[in-house]
C-alpha cells in the first residue's frame, strides 16, 4: 500500500525549506515530488507526515494547508494513473504526471500496456530480422542499432519505456523528431545513459537536419512494416498532413557560394602556370585505349581554345587536348 509523506530533512524553526513529498509502497519503491517552492520552517512544523495539523495548534497558514491538501490528491492520482497504466515508477515521472493533474491544460497520454512486444522489443526485431534477411548491410545495421538505443533513451525520458507500437502516436513522433535534434541537452541530467563500456559516448551538440531527416526515413521504414503487416491499423508518418510531412522530411543543403563581379574578374584576370597537355590524334583499343601516344607535350595558356578539351570530353573519336 502506497503512503504519501511531506518530506523535511530539517528540523530547525529557522530558515525555509523546499516544499517536497515522498511516495513510499513498501521497500521497494520511493519517489519523490517537489513543487519548487520554499515554506518558511515554523509554517510547516505544524503540519505531521500526512498533512495533517499537529495536535493542539491553533495558528497556522490556512492557505498553505489547502495547497498541501491538493498536493496529497494530484499526487494519489498520479501514482494510480502511473500503476493503472504501467508507466516507469521514477521520480521524473511522478513530477511530469502530478504537473499535469494540476494543470489541466496540459494534454495527458493515455496508455493501455499488454503482455506484447513492447515498441523498443518491436524495433530491435525488426533490425536483426532486416539484417539476417540480407535487407540491410552490416554498416546499416549498426546504424539502426544506434537508432533503437535513442529511441530508447526517449521513451525512457519521456516515462513511457514499455511503450507498445501502436500507442506511438504523431505528437510522440514530433516529439522524438525534436529529441534527435537536441538530445545534447539531455545528458547532463541523464548522465548514466550515455556510459557504454565505461566510456563517455554522448552527442555534444545539436545534429544537423539532414541527419534528423535520415533517422526519420528509418523510423518510417518500420512503421510502415508494422503497418503491412497489421501490426498496427496505421502509422503516425501517414496521420501528417502532406505539406508538413514535406517540410519535416526535405533534406536541406548549404546555400550555394557565390563571388562577386570584381572577385570573378580577378580570378579572369589572373595568370595561369603553364602546365602541359597532350594532342590526342590517335587512341588504343586495348586496355589502355584513351591514352595518347608518340605525341610531343606542349604548353597551356589561358588564352587557348577550350574547344578542344570539351571535344575531347564528348567524342572520344574525335581529337582533342588532354590535361595531364
Amino acid at each position: 500500500m502506497e503512503r504519501i509523506t511531506l518530506y523535511c530533512r530539517t528540523t530547525s524553526a529557522r530558515g525555509t525549506t523546499n516544499l517536497r513529498f515522498r511516495v513510499t509502497d513498501g521497500r521497494a519503491l520511493t519517489m519523490y515530488y517537489s513543487t519548487g517552492r520554499k515554506i518558511p520552517n515554523e509554517q510547516l512544523a505544524v503540519f505531521t507526515p500526512e498533512g495533517s495539523l499537529r495536535p493542539r495548534v491553533t495558528v497556522y497558514n490556512p492557505k498553505l494547508k489547502t495547497e498541501i491538501e491538493e498536493y496529497f490528491a494530484a499526487i494519489n492520482a498520479a501514482y494510480n494513473h502511473m500503476k493503472i497504466t504501467g508507466m516507469d515508477m521514477r521520480s521524473e515521472v511522478l513530477q511530469v504526471e502530478v504537473d499535469k493533474i494540476l494543470n489541466p491544460d496540459t494534454p495527458e497520454a493515455i496508455l493501455h500496456p499488454t503482455g506484447e512486444e513492447n515498441l523498443i522489443q518491436r524495433f530491435h526485431r525488426y533490425i536483426e530480422e532486416a539484417y539476417r534477411d540480407g535487407i540491410i548491410g552490416e554498416h546499416r545495421h549498426m546504424h539502426y542499432d544506434a537508432m533503437c538505443r535513442r529511441m530508447e533513451r526517449f521513451l525512457f525520458i519521456k516515462g513511457h519505456s514499455n511503450m507498445m507500437p501502436e500507442q506511438f502516436d504523431v505528437k510522440m513522433l514530433m516529439d522524438y523528431r525534436a529529441f534527435i535534434a537536441d538530445e545534447y541537452l539531455y545528458v547532463d541530467q541523464y548522465p548514466k545513459l550515455y556510459v557504454k563500456d565505461g566510456r563517455k559516448r554522448y552527442p555534444t551538440k545539436k545534429i544537423s537536419n539532414n541527419s534528423v531527416v535520415h533517422e526519420m526515413k528509418g523510423l518510417r521504414a518500420f512503421f510502415n512494416e508494422l503497418e503491412n503487416t497489421d501490426e498496427i491499423f496505421k502509422s503516425p508518418f501517414r496521420k501528417i498532413s502532406h505539406e508538413r510531412f514535406k517540410t519535416m522530411m526535405r533534406m536541406k543543403n548549404d546555400e550555394p557560394f557565390f563571388l562577386r563581379k570584381s572577385e570573378f574578374k580577378t580570378v579572369l584576370e589572373t595568370e595561369v602556370h603553364r602546365r602541359p597537355y597532350r594532342r590526342l590524334h590517335e587512341l588504343h583499343d586495348g586496355p589502355h585505349r584513351g591514352v595518347a601516344r608518340g605525341h610531343p607535350l606542349h604548353p597551356l595558356h589561358p588564352a587557348q581554345d577550350y574547344e578542344d578539351y570539351g571535344e575531347c570530353s564528348g567524342n572520344q573519336d574525335s581529337p582533342g587536348a588532354l590535361c595531364l
